[in-house]
Order: C-alpha cells, then structure tokens, then sequence
C-alpha cells in the first residue's frame, strides 16, 4: 500500500502560509514574500531570531550562529521543506534588519526548488540561460529566474562558485537601485559551506 505521508506534508506546508511566506498579491500575480522558513523580511532579526543554544544541534525553532563574516548568520531549525535535505538559509543583517536572505541546497532536485517558487511567488518576471565554463574546459548552460515585487527582489539558479548547489537569493535592501537590476554577488561574497 503507497504511503500518503508525502502529500500530506507537502499539502500542509503549502497549507501553512506563516510557516513559508505571508505574501499580498499584486496586480500582475507576483507574490510579495514577508517571511521566509519563519524569518521575517521586514523585522528586526537580531531581536525575533535568537542565538542558538549552545550544544542544540537540532533546535525545533529557527535560531541563529554567527559566521565568520560580520553581519552574516546562518539560521538553523528550519522547518522542513520538500525539496532534497540539506538545505541551508543565511541572512545578512545590517542595523538589526534582514538584507538578504540566500537559501542554499544540492541542486539534485533543482526543479522541486524552482516548483515551489513558483507555487508560492508565481511566474517569474524574468528567466534566462548564460554558458558557464568549467575549469577543465567544459561549458555548462545555467538557467536563472528572477521574481521582483514591491520592496523583494528573488533570484533562484545554480550557484555558480559551486554547480553543485543552488541558491535562492531574497534582497531587500531596495534602496537606490532599480527593480531587477541587483548586481550578483561576487563568489567571495556567498555563503561558504
């Protein structure tokens, strides 16, 4: 007898708008995100995600541990999603607030990552593929897709220092530029695993 337990959970968790995102929907169907896994887009981060306990490898809430890099946390007790296991979420902060948030993850199943965007942000305003060339010489073609809504900008495709892995990168931090026109981080700049 087949399991049901797969559905239901993805039922729920698509059920469950607090635990993904609570979104207002604008005119052309794109969803404006304000959480994400249970950290809030607008908050005050430093005040809503707590440090994690000490010794806790597994907390049942999301909590926080600084990285290496200042302003920059990854936030651990993450609901679970339906996508390939692994995944992990790193804010930037900067004054108290979240300015970006990069979800990243083995890029096995790339296309449940992508399904459930799009479930929950609709179509993305733009999509594209550009050639990457390995260091042995070989050429990859990458697909990228960005959603833009009023004060959140979404990009999701492989990440390109590592193939392997793909990043969902929500920015906030709007202020002086143009709607879809987010300079890429530099390699440097992402999330080390």
């Amino acid at each position: 007898m087949p399991s049901i337990f797969p559905s239901v959970a993805v039922a729920a968790l698509f059920a469950s708008a607090p635990v993904w995102a609570q979104s207002t929907q604008l005119a052309d169907r794109v969803m404006t995100p304000s959480a994400f896994l249970g950290v809030d887009l607008q908050g005050d981060f430093m005040t809503q995600v707590p440090e994690c306990a000490a010794g806790d490898l597994r907390p049942s809430e999301p909590c926080r541990v600084a990285t290496e890099k200042a302003g920059r946390f990854e936030v651990r007790g993450l609901p679970y999603l339906p996508i390939s296991p692994g995944y992990k979420l790193f804010a930037t902060v900067d004054g108290g607030a979240v300015s970006q948030l990069v979800l990243t993850g083995n890029a096995n199943n790339l296309y449940l990552v992508k399904e459930m965007l799009t479930d929950k942000l609709g179509q993305p305003a733009t999509s594209g593929t550009h050639w990457v060339k390995l260091k042995s010489g070989a050429s990859y073609e990458a697909e990228v897709y960005k959603w833009n809504s009023e004060g959140v900008a979404v990009d999701f495709g492989r990440d390109l220092s590592d193939l392997g892995r793909y990043s969902v990168t929500f920015s906030t931090s709007m202020v002086g530029t143009d709607m879809g026109q987010l300079e890429e981080l530099p390699p440097t700049d992402r999330p080390s695993l």
